[in-house]
């Protein structure tokens, strides 16, 4: 634990995860009661409280489930024991019991004994009817085969994880052990929950697999726009090389250029089976220090990097995206930008669109006083300051790249940048858009986490908006997948209006269909507003709900919204038709300042969450 911090208060309790995310749980006890804690993911370097301190506190998770085996579906990864025969590797007996596993690289047989036809078998579920299940994996030599293997009528499937990214919604937590440090935050400390029907579940995301560690002399692979020498073992070595040559591909559709010559690429796994001599020096001490390095030399017209960095997946992929842009303009950029992106693609997932950042800097970004971003763009610091330094950087770059109204122009700017336009005159290439990244970039870092997709919660600048006359109604229809919406109506500070909402929408997968009213007593899934002024700076948020009235806070435009955590609007469904028209009775102002008292007012834009134990 950090030097400093205080552990002020225990709790002990159960209930039914509400939300989980990446470095928070949201809990319901069995009164009703709210509690929301932050959760370390085990492979987050730490957790950041309010007072800035980043403190260690991992969390003891135990995650257990029981169900049938129908409900596993093609690319579920399980492990089980089976009888084979040795020559055919068909199925002798039947598999009453298969365990679910996430993270690959051991996939294959071993035999129990050299007498016996009983293994251990671990692979990728290809398909099965209940009866059969075909599981592709490898065999003795490490060639890839489909085993089918028969399966008992009451064969199960379970799930034993110390992972918490098996925790779903609506999943019973039969214990949560947390404390409350001197900064006013929960953390769990200790958690075991129920998983009902783990087949149906979604394996987490492994970041690094796990494979064995044998004692291998390093080697060359080439792809097409990559030398890899590493000591890694083969299998992942060309898993490795792959995503790394997927990463090229996805920058050279970014920028519409390919890198002069193959990147040099070194990838250690463990410096003792290395000549330093083959080493720039400064790549030798980043190798041994578990870190990385891209040095850069330039020979009149020409530019060669190589990479030097361990095998920490990330820490190569950062590497990857400055030796690119370094081969393919001669120049990384400003420093803002070139960290930014290299940060990017430290993140990087094959078909990823949602925001994959350590929790620990999303909450740093989200807690901490907030940066513009013209000061971020317009900074001269070097490279290596700080991890917060980077988290900004990255902030840019992540806003900008893959929100819908800047990504057709952002390559064409880093493009600029990096082959020596104006570093600082942001303004003078985004224009008009420059305040609206501004503001955009305000609205993202408040909000930003894990599972946050920026082509969902983008702005529409695009929609007209008008004045209501008396007597008019306008009509909008707005999705409960979506952040701010508009609702074409620009209103007047100070004015009553009134309105219904007529359909349902669902804000997850284990509740039913809800209307804008939402679900009682926390509000998600009810219907908000917001008015954005011609300054570009919103009013607060005010809730709607399914009818009534309200006052205009301040005079702009109005936008709508279903209430839900701005990270979990990928799996909302659904839309309502929102009516809004002048109340016409003359108490309109009395009866609009009646519902907000009731409830109506001013909410955040957060799912509220009480503090556990108090």
């Amino acid at each position: 634990m950090a030097e400093g911090v205080r552990v002020e208060q225990h709790y002990r309790g159960d209930g039914v995860v509400r939300a989980v995310e990446p470095g928070w749980l949201t809990l319901d006890d069995a009164s009703g009661r709210r509690a929301r804690v932050k959760l370390q993911a085990p492979e987050s370097v730490g957790t950041l409280l309010s007072s800035a301190r980043v403190v260690r506190f991992p969390c003891q998770v135990r995650v257990q489930g029981q169900g049938p085996v129908h409900g596993l579906t093609a690319g579920a990864r399980v492990r089980c024991l089976a009888e084979l025969d040795r020559q055919s590797l068909q199925c002798l007996a039947q598999v009453d019991a298969l365990r679910r596993e996430a993270a690959p690289g051991e996939d294959g047989l071993r035999w129990s004994s050299a007498l016996r036809n009983e293994c251990e078998l671990a692979g990728v579920v290809e398909s099965t009817d209940g009866r059969e299940l075909r599981l592709r994996t490898r065999d003795a030599t490490g060639q890839l085969r489909t085993v089918v293997l028969a399966l008992a009528a009451n064969a199960r499937v379970t799930l034993d994880s110390r992972d918490p990214a098996w925790i779903q919604p609506g999943d019973r937590v039969s214990r949560l052990e947390a404390v409350r440090f001197d900064s006013g935050e929960w953390a769990a400390q200790r958690l075991e929950v129920d998983a009902p029907d783990p087949a149906r579940r979604s394996a987490p995301m492994a970041t690094t697999p796990k494979y064995p560690r044998p004692a291998v002399t390093p080697r060359n692979l080439r792809s097409s726009h990559l030398l890899l020498r590493t000591d890694v073992p083969a299998l992942r070595a060309a898993e490795l090389l792959a995503g790394l040559e997927r990463i090229c591909e996805v920058l050279m559709r970014h920028y519409g250029r390919a890198p002069k010559a193959p990147i040099l690429c070194h990838v250690v796994s463990d410096p003792a089976r290395w000549n330093p001599a083959d080493f720039d020096p400064l790549g030798w001490e980043k190798v041994r220090a578990r870190s990385g390095v891209t040095v850069t030399q330039r020979l009149g017209r020409e530019t060669r990097s190589v990479i030097y960095a361990c095998d920490l997946d990330h820490v190569v992929r950062h590497e990857l995206v400055h030796a690119f842009c370094a081969q393919a303009f001669g120049d990384t950029g400003p420093t803002w930008y070139a960290e930014g992106m290299a940060e990017l693609g430290s993140y990087w997932r094959s078909g990823a669109r949602t925001v994959r950042a350590d929790p620990i800097v999303t909450d740093y970004l989200r807690t901490t006083e907030s940066r513009t971003l013209e000061s971020v763009v317009a900074e001269r610091h070097g490279t290596g300051d700080s991890w917060q330094a980077y988290a900004w950087r990255w902030a840019a770059c992540q806003m900008l790249a893959a929100n819908p109204n800047y990504a057709p122009r952002f390559a064409d700017y880093g493009t600029t940048l990096m082959t020596g336009g104006d570093h600082a005159s942001f303004t003078g290439y985004w224009g008009v858009d420059a305040a609206r990244a501004a503001f955009e970039f305000r609205q993202f870092v408040r909000h930003v986490g894990v599972g946050y997709d920026m082509s969902l919660c983008a702005w529409n600048w695009q929609a007209s908006f008008r004045e209501l006359p008396a007597g008019a109604t306008m009509r909008s229809v707005i999705r409960a997948r979506g952040g701010w919406q508009p609702a074409g109506l620009r209103v007047e500070r100070g004015v009553a209006y009134e309105h219904v909402a007529v359909g349902e929408w669902r804000i997850d997968d284990y509740r039913g269909a809800v209307s804008a009213a939402g679900f009682a007593p926390h509000g998600e899934g009810r219907l908000c507003g917001v008015v954005l002024d011609d300054h570009l700076e919103l009013c607060e948020s005010f809730q709607l709900g399914h009818r009534g009235a309200f006052l205009a806070p301040c005079a702009g435009r109005l936008y709508l919204r279903c209430h839900d955590s701005w990270t979990q609007l990928g799996d909302n469904a659904g839309q309502v038709a929102v009516h809004i028209r002048l109340a016409e009775v003359a108490d309109a102002g009395a009866s609009a300042r009646r519902d907000v008292a009731a409830g109506a007012g001013a909410v955040t834009t957060e799912r509220p969450a009480p503090r556990a134990g108090d």
